[in-house]
């Protein structure tokens, strides 16, 4: 009976061992624990950050409000040079207007953003280019990448 329960505690052991050597294996990025959560964008996949970006800029290049509706996740926020609001859905997005959304300046900075090179933060990945003219936020929610934020 001793021999069953020397060898219980050997077995918590080495799991305890093994679970604290894979904790240490998950690399810190600020998080109150080292383990990836389904929304860390430190965790996004690379090429799927980068094909996200290009999916957005080509949204944008093309004017197309409905596309980049579905690439958003809601509530979305949008900080026009007026003031900022919180679109609550993909209709309500689009009632805004391609004209509020897809200015010349904001387009550009777009344009000049380059996805193959973005960052991740707690906030996400920024699309910007050089010298302002705003931005557009995009990372993980809920397990995908979508657009969080769009500001002038």
């Amino acid at each position: 009976m001793s021999e069953i329960v020397d060898e219980s505690r050997e077995a918590e052991t080495l799991a305890g061992e093994t679970q604290k050597q894979e904790k240490a294996e998950v690399p810190s990025f600020g998080t109150k624990e080292a383990e990836a959560e389904e929304d860390d964008n430190f965790s996004a996949d690379p090429a799927s950050v980068e094909a996200f970006g290009r999916s957005v800029k080509e949204a944008v290049a093309e004017k197309n409000l409905e596309t980049l509706a579905d690439l958003a996740a809601y509530p979305l926020y949008i900080g026009f040079a007026d003031g900022g609001v919180s679109v609550e859905s993909r209709e309500e997005m689009i009632a805004l207007g391609e004209e509020k959304i897809f200015t010349q300046e904001w387009m550009d900075s777009i344009a000049q953003a380059d996805e193959t090179a973005l960052s991740p933060s707690m906030a996400g990945f920024v699309l910007s280019g050089e010298g302002g003219g705003g931005n557009l936020v995009f990372g993980l929610r809920d397990g995908k990448l979508a657009v969080s934020g769009i500001n002038y």
